[in-house]
């Protein structure tokens, strides 16, 4: 007696979703056809943005990527020397187009290297950032309204609307 089965067979989806992002941006490229099935981990987009989760070693360097109009570090733990400076954790480092920034480790550290083309205009309002103005305007009304859910462990204090 043996303690599983083998079955073989065909899976098909029982729904079709449709992929939308989460995010506003650009899609440079599209690397399926429509209704094509797709590999686990197969690229799908191609945008102009940059993402890199980087864990360095003591003494180790690290440059950013060119070509982006757009380039920064955030130092996630540990520590970096930049310019003959020492940037730390919780700080962001943002860099002139066309700059060649090299980062060197000063102990264990975990960086994220983020950038691409801008995403043009932003507004800004307390604290809702948008690229439109509509949407800060819902914003108001939802947070006024008591739709946008607070923190876990910052819900005893409603901060009113300036």
């Amino acid at each position: 007696m043996t303690d599983s089965e083998e079955f073989s067979g065909r899976l098909e989806a029982a729904e079709f979703v449709e992929l939308r992002p989460r995010v506003a941006g650009v899609i440079e490229r599209i690397h399926f056809e429509d209704g094509a099935l797709v590999d686990k981990g197969q690229l799908l987009f191609s945008t102009p943005l940059f993402y890199v989760h980087a864990v360095m070693q003591a003494g180790s360097r690290i440059d950013l990527p060119l070509g982006h109009a757009e380039r920064a570090v955030y130092v996630v733990s540990g520590s970096l020397e930049f310019g003959a400076v020492i940037h730390r954790l919780g700080q962001m480092l943002v860099f002139a187009p066309g700059s060649r920034p090299s980062l060197r480790a000063l102990e264990a550290s975990t960086v994220m290297l983020l950038g691409g083309e801008p995403l043009g205009e932003r507004h800004i309002w307390w604290n809702f950032v948008s690229s439109r103005k509509d949407r800060i305007e819902q914003a108001k009304a939802d947070w006024q309204a008591g739709r946008i859910a607070l923190p876990p462990n910052d819900r005893d204090e409603f901060i009113p609307l300036p």
